[in-house]
């Protein structure tokens, strides 16, 4: 008898976070980007918030910010809609934007990368929830202080700091968030293994070949053979 083919199996939770990472990043099309928009509706009551990585070994970087005024949000806290959201790469280690003061839910996504060629690869994720949890509720849990910890992220499939607080307040004429890359690195065999194994078994194992390892150069050369995840820490969380 043959061998029944073997069927992918997907987690309803992988499918869910996906389902969700995608939503997230449709309802950019209907909120207010914050990017080189003056607000001029806002003007006389803007908050400058201004972020700052210290990134010594120069990674790649970038911010991912999406939050909702909280009135609307507890008129349907089951649906999370941003009013405003900024997605970009950050130059030079900092990057700063303007916006209306008042209290909001959402997130701050801190994202930092560097590839080693033929090595490997190094990623970090810092994650600050306000007042919303993984799957962008109502978080249950009513935090007096934020608070910063270390986990195996089913989002991201790596491990990240995560950080939570209440609603975001955003009253002060100017507000900062530091942040800097830690030397805590641990390797992410979730990622590392089929990095590793697909481009070998698609250059060796696929068949007769006339050049296996050019296929395997061309997917390891950019990407390296495995793959870590560093620690992002929010420095100034004691201001929060």
């Amino acid at each position: 008898m043959r061998n029944k083919p073997k069927k992918l199996k997907i987690s309803m939770k992988s499918l869910t976070y996906f389902l969700i990472f995608l939503n997230i990043h449709c309802l950019s099309r209907t909120a207010t980007s914050l990017k080189d928009n003056p607000l001029k509706n806002f003007e006389n009551n803007l908050s400058k918030i201004s972020i700052t990585v210290n990134n010594p070994e120069k990674y790649i970087l970038s911010i991912d910010f999406y939050i909702q005024d909280i009135d609307s949000f507890n008129n349907n806290d089951t649906k999370f809609l941003p009013t405003y959201y900024i997605s970009e790469s950050i130059n030079d280690d900092k990057i700063s934007f303007n916006i209306p003061k008042g209290k909001y839910i959402g997130f701050l996504q801190i994202h930092s990368k560097k590839q080693f060629p033929l090595y490997k690869t190094i990623s970090g994720v810092q994650v600050i929830y306000f007042g919303i949890d993984d799957f962008y509720k109502k978080n249950a849990i009513n935090f007096n202080k934020c608070e910063q910890n270390i986990v195996n992220s089913s989002v991201f499939y790596k491990k990240i700091n995560r950080t939570n607080c209440n609603f975001f307040n955003i009253e002060k004429e100017e507000i900062v968030l530091n942040f800097s890359l830690t030397n805590k690195i641990f390797l992410n065999l979730e990622k590392s293994i089929p990095q590793s194994w697909f481009s070998f078994s698609y250059a060796f194992l696929h068949g007769p070949q006339p050049y296996p390892y050019a296929l395997f150069l061309l997917i390891q050369v950019p990407f390296g053979f495995y793959s870590e995840d560093q620690l992002i820490n929010f420095d100034n969380i004691h201001e929060f």
